[in-house]
């Protein structure tokens, strides 16, 4: 080797101050790969020129500053084949020393010996743990990736672990690099019908890349890999989809993530529709005004509690004690059923979009400023003729719940109705009133009796807490959050104890309905209990990155025919109380209109039952895409010009 890069690291290893600097220096400057070279060949050098007195105490220490640039690098593409095979040779070169008439004090010989196969050893079994750190973290991520199909945990991974974003397979092959044959391997084999699983795929590729801890070093190797089967055949026949997706590819490897997305590029590509068809608009002036001889027209004082912010009201609420003590809960929902048919364009266009988006800023499309949400319905519709209006009378699905004093429901009807919303209040209006009292007596009244019957249903409603605190984790499209104020517990208890006996009403009669579900399988809660086991918690910090993980892990409810709600402790729930921002309550008071209000034939049945499975695949693939779609946004974090 060079002579003054020996003398240089003779003197480091001597514990020269001065040359000590230098070295750091040059470590600074040198790729790891070419510096450990370098240390090896010092070290062999030294071993060749043995002598005992001057050597034992350099080479010994170059074998352990070895081990700690090893460690504290385990993030850089070090050659670990390379080096173990560089220990062999220096082994083999100590056992030649020890076998050797050199040295008179055989003791000391062989002391020396030990000492350095003991730091060699340390090398070798740092190199066994980082390759086992690495693989385990490539395992839990390709896990998160393949199987829970949830970015939100991949990102709070790539947080609790940073490293993981470049870990790497038993053969060396990063993430990225698979992530990216996986993309490939879709586009050859299935063309344009795998389109969705190359989307998230390719979203995938997109989240890493843009992570700070990211080392795009297989860049090379990755655009070989775009350009290898770039010439196959159905490429070079014209397959114009899979000339699409494989430039998508080369943008992603090449270009920067920021410089390659516009928001309208995301929307289109999660197929998020923003604007209405002419059919949609030609159908929305033909709705007509209520018609008061239709529905029974409900005289009670019904009041909305929502957001601030709330332009478009889905629920509204009324309450009074009855003469035998008894609690007399109505919940009154909007009805779009009422005023168009479920086979209209509108209805089609609503199961197409799953739910509407709330942004959580404002964004631009083309020359269209988007300033608050992607609609369900137009807005004339959403906002205007449905919305549950104060002091205007509405449309209404009317569901009353006879409750006693333990909180069990003593009979129950569901009505098609008319209703006139008295007061529409605040969440923090409805708790100072709750706290304070109010002029309006009868405001006061009916915000004191929901709370009570809350509090009475609550009892049998147990939430788990880790459910809780998935779904606070969770971007929400529909903007439904629950917050941790009296007037908010009051709304969700009453919204998930809705759902509850409307999902019973389907199930005890066996009539096809959209449930929502939340199941975990044995599969999953194998994979939880080996997280659990491989972990040794010692301290609050290492607790909350388990409890965070376990937290990514936990699945996300999702729509199906059947099946219970895990996360509700419900064995059977429907979302049927945000008819204006989610498609699948439409869906629900669809079923409720054929088996509820209707006397249902077998054909009609079974026409509902196709009916249900078909748009249940519908929504959750758009639900999916809406999530997909605010996730990347979130990460864009486009700036909008006012």
């Amino acid at each position: 080797m060079d002579k003054s890069v020996y003398n240089m690291l003779m003197q480091f290893f001597n514990s020269d101050n001065q040359s000590l600097l230098k070295f750091y220096v040059m470590v600074k400057k040198t790729n790891i790969n070419a510096l450990i070279d370098t240390l090896f060949s010092f070290i062999s050098t030294n071993l060749d020129n043995y002598d005992d007195k001057n050597n034992f105490n350099v080479v010994l220490s170059a074998i352990d500053f070895l081990n700690i640039l090893i460690d504290s690098n385990n993030n850089e593409k070090i050659n670990n084949k390379k080096v173990l095979i560089s220990l062999k040779n220096i082994v083999r070169k100590i056992n030649n020393i020890r076998n050797g008439e050199l040295f008179c004090d055989k003791t000391t010989l062989y002391k020396n010996a030990g000492k350095l196969e003991q730091g060699i050893n340390k090398v070798i079994e740092t190199i066994d743990n980082i390759e086992i750190k690495n693989y385990n973290q490539y395992t839990l991520i390709k896990y998160i990736i393949d199987e829970t199909r949830n970015i939100d945990y991949l990102e709070q991974t790539f947080i609790c672990l940073k490293d993981s974003v470049n870990s790497v397979d038993k053969n060396g092959n990063s993430l990225f690099y698979n992530i990216l044959k996986k993309c490939i391997d879709i586009i050859i084999n299935y063309g344009k019908s795998g389109k969705r699983e190359f989307l998230y795929y390719s979203n995938i590729l997109e989240i890493i890349k843009k992570n700070d801890e990211f080392n795009n070093k297989d860049k090379k190797k990755c655009i070989a890999l775009i350009k290898k089967n770039l010439g196959s055949s159905d490429i070079k026949k014209g397959d114009y989809y899979k000339q699409h997706a494989f430039n998508t590819l080369k943008n992603i490897v090449n270009n920067n993530f920021e410089n390659d997305n516009t928001v309208d590029k995301l929307a289109m590509k999660y197929n998020i529709h923003i604007n209405f068809n002419k059919d949609i608009i030609n159908e929305l002036k033909k709705v007509k005004d209520i018609n008061e001889d239709k529905k029974e027209i409900i005289d009670d004082y019904i009041i909305s509690i929502d957001s601030d912010s709330c332009t478009e009201i889905d629920d509204s609420l009324s309450a009074k004690i009855l003469p035998d003590g008894t609690y007399l809960l109505g919940v009154h929902i909007a009805s779009p059923l009422a005023y168009i048919s479920y086979d209209s364009y509108m209805v089609e266009e609503a199961i197409k979009r799953a739910s509407s988006i709330y942004l959580p800023k404002s964004m631009k499309f083309s020359n269209k400023q988007i300033k608050n949400c992607i609609t369900l319905f137009p807005e004339e519709f959403s906002k205007s003729i449905v919305s549950l209006n104060q002091d205007q009378n509405k449309y209404a699905k009317s569901y009353y719940f006879k409750i006693d004093k333990e909180g069990n429901i003593v009979n129950e009807i569901f009505l098609k109705t008319i209703i006139k919303n008295k007061v529409a209040c605040s969440f923090n209006k409805a708790n100072k009133i709750l706290e304070f009292g109010d002029d309006n007596y009868e405001l006061y009244n009916t915000l004191s009796i929901l709370q009570k019957i809350s509090e009475l249903i609550s009892k049998n409603l147990r939430p788990e807490q880790i459910y809780l605190d998935r779904k606070d984790k969770n971007l929400n499209p529909e903007e439904l959050v629950v917050g941790n104020s009296i007037s908010e517990k009051i709304v969700n208890n009453i919204m998930i104890f809705t759902g509850k006996e409307v999902a019973n009403f389907f199930y005890e009669n066996s009539y096809p309905t959209l449930y929502r579900i939340h199941n975990i399988d044995t599969n999953q809660l194998s994979d939880l209990k080996k997280e659990i086991d491989k972990t040794s918690i010692v301290n609050k910090e290492e607790f909350n990155r388990l409890y965070s993980t376990l937290l990514n892990l936990y699945p996300k409810a999702s729509y199906d025919t059947k099946g219970s709600h895990t996360g509700l402790n419900l064995q059977h729930y429907c979302h049927c109380t945000s008819p204006i921002r989610r498609a699948a309550d439409i869906v629900v008071e669809n079923s409720l209109d054929v088996c509820y209000f209707g006397n249902p034939s077998d054909k009609e049945i079974y026409n509902l039952e196709n009916s249900v499975n078909k748009a249940k695949n519908i929504i959750n693939k758009s639900y999916s895409n809406n999530i997909l779609f605010l996730e990347q946004y979130n990460n864009l974090k486009t700036k909008v010009k006012k």
